[in-house]
């Protein structure tokens, strides 16, 4: 399941690059395709193993969230290193364009850009999508676990 949604994040995020619209569409989509891939994988695992207690559909729902999340953040490195570069470079002179107006050193102004180049990267950027996502994960797979220990009705249908 999480590949399937994962494609289907990744490819969201495409057409809202292509026509050029907010990527808070694109990161809102995220959430909701994550969501669903550990409610469809956990879901699939209840229907098989009825029997199953929290604990297993637990490490059900962290399995299809785990493969999304790594499938989403290598996208989100290719995507941010080579295919939108310019999205982080924006991001950095407009830190430095912000420090100038404020009437900052030439110094200041070189650590503001030293600091915004390592901030604004698609290595950093893609590594704190990783941990979110993987918050993220826990968070659903705990959530729809007790839902479908508390519903029988989510899984049963």
């Amino acid at each position: 399941m999480g590949i399937g949604f994962a494609i289907m994040g990744m490819g969201t995020h495409m057409v809202t690059f292509f026509l050029g619209l907010d990527s808070y569409i694109s990161t809102q989509l995220y959430f909701l395709f994550l969501l669903l891939a550990i409610y469809f994988g956990m879901r699939g695992f209840k229907r098989s193993r009825t029997d199953a207690g929290f604990k297993a559909m637990f490490r059900s729902g962290m399995q299809g969230g785990a493969i999304f999340t790594l499938l989403v953040t290598a996208f989100t490195y290719v995507y941010y290193q080579w295919l939108n570069p310019e999205y982080f470079l924006h991001r950095i002179e407009s830190r430095v364009a912000e420090a100038s107006q404020l009437g900052y050193s030439e110094d200041q102004i070189e650590k503001v850009r030293s600091t915004a180049m390592f901030i604004f990267s698609a290595g950093v950027d893609s590594t704190v999508n990783l941990i979110m996502f993987m918050l993220m994960t826990v968070l659903y797979s705990v959530t729809i676990a007790i839902l479908f220990r508390r519903l029988p009705m989510l899984w049963e249908r």
